[in-house]
């Protein structure tokens, strides 16, 4: 994979992909997503999995929308670009040495958005 490296007033911009992360192994003592693991196919997802689990010296937060299956909901008009799911329990389906410490579910208040959740999941690599 092709990293790019800019630099803007002391920042660095790194640029990778969540199937092929440009880090080391347990490089962050935490891996957060908020709202990209809803963007993964479900077929692609355990790939992403790894790859975070692999960054990842301790933690792993997550911040996604949340169905106790996983559903494909319409984005923009399309099918197949959004699914909502209960991330935290795939991971640990994946990898049996997560121990889940904390999952909140935050539901939509607005009546237009009813019935949505999103959640807010910290795992820990025993």
């Amino acid at each position: 994979m092709e990293v790019s490296k800019q630099t803007a007033k002391g920042i660095n911009i790194i640029q990778g992909n969540a199937f092929d992360i440009p880090f080391k192994d347990n490089y962050f003592d935490l891996v957060m997503t908020n709202g990209v693991l809803i963007h993964i196919s479900p077929t692609d997802l355990p790939k992403a999995l790894k790859e975070i689990i692999r960054c990842s010296k301790q933690y792993i937060m997550g911040f996604e929308y949340f169905a106790e299956e996983t559903t494909d909901i319409g984005y923009r008009g399309n099918k197949g670009f959004l699914w909502k799911a209960d991330y935290a329990q795939i991971y640990q389906e994946q990898f049996k040495n997560l121990t889940l410490l904390k999952n909140i579910k935050y539901p939509y208040l607005t009546e237009q958005e009813k019935g949505n959740i999103d959640n807010l999941f910290l795992l820990e690599k025993k």
